[in-house]
């Protein structure tokens, strides 16, 4: 397992793929009819039946960490990114949602620091069924000005 995540992130994580859910704004890994969309702003989730009405936005400023994981969902695997926010909440975004891949491929340009995804989707995806925690991005604080 690829990660230098901290022990409680680790356990953090665990329980999020296990039966009691830290708080996640998808709930478990339903939203297979949602949709993620960006723009220079931020990022959307939305219903395919409903695209205007969005369930989730998040401004790319308030994105504190994201951490990659896998999913066991017994026949197969799912990829999925937790995204931390600064209001100390979380969204969890999954492979089976459309947009994905363009959303994948968004973080670098809107989160400087932020791994592409030849950065990290192939140490997730093996082994199977293994969790493989790995960082995607960390915001970096910003330095105090030199006076």
């Amino acid at each position: 397992m690829a990660t230098d995540l901290t022990p409680q992130q680790i356990a953090t994580l665990r329980r999020m793929t296990g039966p009691q859910k830290v708080k996640v704004a998808f709930g478990e890994v339903a939203g297979f009819d949602q949709t993620i969309s960006f723009t220079e702003h931020g990022f959307f989730v939305a219903d395919f039946k409903s695209p205007s009405q969005h369930l989730d936005a998040c401004p790319w400023e308030e994105v504190q960490r994201i951490t990659a994981f896998k999913r066991d969902l017994w026949a197969t695997d799912c990829i999925c990114l937790v995204v931390e926010l600064q209001n100390r909440t979380a969204l969890e975004l999954h492979e089976e949602m459309n947009g994905w891949a363009r959303f994948c491929e968004a973080l670098p340009v809107y989160l400087t620091g932020a791994l592409s995804p030849e950065g990290w989707i192939h140490r997730v995806a093996s082994p199977a069924f293994e969790l493989c925690l790995t960082h995607v991005y960390e915001r970096q604080e910003a330095a105090p000005a030199a006076s």
